[in-house]
């Protein structure tokens, strides 16, 4: 029985590198020198111009993909970490890092003529204030949620931002510090969160972020 599932995954992985090798084209190519980059994400413009979001060692590279044979580049300097991930929400980018200088938010409406403007966001209420963060994620009704805060008196589960009022400056929610939450996916309320330090998958009701 393993040896079949064994040689029906090779087949499979198999055929699947054939059809990539003949399916795919290289468009363009963005070469980055110390080659130190953690994560990936994308960027629409309101006038349909691509953006690739590089996660970079010292900050955010932002990449014009829209003619990707001829890549044009803009950046945004932030406190060193080899991990770095990010998450837009309308014209904004949301940026965490484990290097302790907060929650980067980068405006890019103005993007196409090459221009942003940014905020370091640190302050959450009465509790603290957020540091760093593993991973993050937006939700479909504007509510970002940070993992991984090992460093927040929070605890280690998520902190909930509503980015609805002010995306540059986003209203504290509540947080959860149960167990650890390596990263999550949430949609209509409910997380679906990795617990890898305690060896469990969770589902959360979040309708109340606080509780």
């Amino acid at each position: 029985m393993r040896f079949t599932y064994f040689l029906l995954t090779f087949l499979l992985a198999s055929s699947l590198y054939a059809q990539n090798q003949v399916n795919f084209t290289l468009f363009g190519h963005k070469a980055y020198p110390d080659s130190c980059l953690s994560s990936i994400w994308g960027y629409t413009s309101p006038a349909s111009k691509e953006y690739a979001l590089v996660g970079l060692c010292n900050g955010l590279s932002i990449v014009d993909i829209s003619t990707p044979s001829l890549p044009q580049v803009a950046f945004v300097g932030d406190v060193t970490s080899i991990w770095r991930e990010m998450k837009t929400y309308s014209h904004y980018a949301y940026v965490v890092t484990e290097g302790g200088s907060g929650l980067l938010i980068i405006n890019l409406q103005d993007i196409d003529n090459g221009n942003v403007t940014f905020n370091i966001y640190t302050f959450a209420g009465s509790g603290g204030n957020i540091t760093n963060a593993h991973t993050i994620f937006i939700d479909e009704n504007g509510v970002c949620y940070l993992f991984g805060a090992s460093q927040n008196p929070f605890g280690q589960g998520y902190i909930a931002l509503d980015l609805t009022q002010d995306p540059m400056n986003p209203t504290y929610l509540g947080s959860f510090g149960d167990f650890y939450i390596h990263d999550a996916y949430v949609e209509d309320n409910i997380m679906y969160a990795g617990a890898i330090l305690d060896g469990f998958a969770a589902i959360l009701d979040v309708s109340d972020k606080a509780n």
